[in-house]
């Protein structure tokens, strides 16, 4: 009898396993062989892979104005990271490029702080360098340009003006 449970655990514990390996082989981008070795080396070069992205990834936005293209290793998304000064209608500015460009984003990270904008796009439509080149040209404006000055020193306050 405690043979037969044991057996049980084992076979439960197996298939728990191989749909863990299942799983991982879904999510891994290169992975070329199915084996298990395979499986789990991949998954720990990409995983170094992804810290080292990580790490890379300044945390604020940089006080000038930046913008870098490249392609995505698996070819279907451009990544986009600019950073600029914050001002009212930014985003539109950089969908209305991307829309010039032929371009789609399909994932948006941004982060404003004192006045700076950082942002991380990934981005569909963009083939090979001379989509990169048109989509850097499109947006290459967009980031350069700076606010507009107001006259109104109450401009984007929430409280009403003093007369």
């Amino acid at each position: 009898m405690a043979a037969k449970k044991h057996s049980d655990a084992e076979r439960r514990r197996r298939l728990r396993i191989n749909c863990q390996f299942e799983a991982l082989r879904t999510i891994l981008p290169n992975l070329i062989k199915q084996d298990k070795a395979s499986v789990l080396g991949e998954t720990v070069r990409y995983f170094k892979e992804l810290k080292k992205l990580v790490n890379e990834i300044p945390t604020t936005p940089s006080l000038e104005d930046s913008l870098r293209l490249g392609q995505c290793k698996n070819r279907d998304f451009a990544r986009v990271v600019f950073s600029c000064s914050d001002r009212e209608g930014l985003m539109s500015e950089v969908a209305e490029s991307m829309k010039a460009a032929d371009a789609k984003a399909v994932r948006a990270e941004m982060m404003t702080v004192g006045g700076r904008t950082k942002c991380v796009l990934f981005v569909q439509g963009v083939n090979g360098n001379e989509g990169l080149v048109k989509l850097k040209k499109a947006l290459k404006p967009v980031v350069n340009r700076k606010p507009e000055a107001t006259n109104n020193n109450n401009a984007g306050s929430l409280l009403p003006q003093q007369q």
